[in-house]
């Protein structure tokens, strides 16, 4: 079991939720975290570590533990290579981009495994 501590909300924790449509508009931002978790339960994408920072167009929140803000990722790229569910990535707890295209974008970009959209993550710093 993983506990949840979030030591800085700038939106209420009711308000810090995933994204469940799969047309719904672009989403960016950064994040600081010390792993990433893709799991196959869910296609939910967890980020994990004692010092979570999360700065997205879409939301902002700081805390330490296990937050998932991007329901249903159907296809995730990290550092330019696709990543399978249920895989751990370490991260350098260095400032991270991340960017959910848009269906039609993914589409364009990665084809038609990525028909659904596509999250991209690559180290900022």
């Amino acid at each position: 079991m993983v506990e949840n501590k979030l030591t800085e909300i700038v939106r209420p924790m009711e308000h810090i939720q995933s994204d469940t449509k799969p047309t719904s508009k672009k989403i960016f931002g950064t994040f600081y975290a010390s792993e990433l978790f893709w799991s196959a339960e869910n296609n939910e994408l967890y980020v994990r570590g004692s010092h979570v920072k999360v700065s997205l167009n879409t939301q902002k929140f700081t805390g330490s533990g296990q937050f998932s803000f991007l329901n249903k990722v159907s296809y995730l790229v990290v550092n330019r290579t696709p990543m399978n569910l249920n895989d751990t990535i370490p991260l350098s707890d260095k400032k991270y981009s991340l960017v959910k295209l848009t269906q039609e974008e993914a589409l364009k970009k990665y084809g038609d495994t990525a028909r659904m959209g596509a999250v991209e993550i690559t180290l900022d710093e």
